[in-house]
């Protein structure tokens, strides 16, 4: 029967499903053990076993990963670091990690599964001289998978979780320069750039909810004034 020691055994795509199982309710906590063997074993031997066997601690999978991060790591035999700001991102890409980042930056356990294709926008190989390499079209895809199917999620999750939290602060910078601009904007203006945002943000690359609804606090402020 195997069964990881530490999460450093364990691989993004093992953590997704521990992650639905700990959110899950269970009448039977012994229905749970099973569920979690059987991530990592064929069901049918879990099935098998006597309940005695069955009897085991599996509390550390269940626990969060650790946040201390690594800057360079390998990924499926290749090499990989992580890009040392967001404003190093590409438009496109920084397009992609806003994206997958909505939810997961609120609730990161709830929104694990969106894991893999948020450090495949902000990882890029390099050679032993820590040098960023060419990338070909199908890399982001194919990393993704990569990272999702040979990565452990003791590497994995802090660079998720740092991303996120710079991300935040990165929007709230935005939100804060946007609002000092706006009040600074004639009524026309103010209509013109909402009614953009909210055309981008039906389209799903927009800006975030917050500063949108900023936006039309101020533009309300501004007509009850008036």
């Amino acid at each position: 029967m195997r069964i990881p020691k530490s999460l450093k055994e364990v691989l993004v795509k093992d953590y997704i499903q521990i992650n639905k199982i700990r959110s899950a309710e269970y009448d039977n906590p012994f229905t749970r053990t099973i569920d979690l063997l059987c991530i990592f074993n064929d069901r049918k031997d879990v099935l098998k076993c006597k309940p005695s066997e069955l009897a085991v601690d599996l509390t550390h999978l269940l626990e969060e990963p650790s946040r201390i991060l690594k800057k360079n790591f390998t990924i499926n035999g290749k090499n990989y670091a992580i890009v040392n700001h967001v404003n190093d991102l590409e438009a496109g890409q920084y397009m992609s990690f806003t994206t997958y980042l909505k939810g997961f930056a609120d609730n990161p356990n709830v929104h694990i599964e969106q894991m893999p294709d948020i450090l495949a926008s902000v990882i890029f190989p390099v050679d032993k001289n820590n040098k960023v390499l060419a990338i070909e079209p199908s890399y982001f895809r194919n990393l993704a998978e990569d990272i999702r199917n040979t990565m452990s999620i003791e590497d994995a999750y802090p660079i998720a979780v740092f991303f996120c939290n710079l991300s935040r602060s990165l929007m709230q910078t935005t939100q804060d320069y946007l609002n000092q601009k706006l009040e600074n904007m004639t009524e026309q203006s103010r209509k013109t750039i909402l009614e953009v945002a909210k055309d981008l943000e039906n389209d799903g690359v927009g800006l975030p909810p917050s500063i949108i609804s900023a936006m039309e606090t101020l533009q309300k402020d501004h007509t009850t004034k008036k």
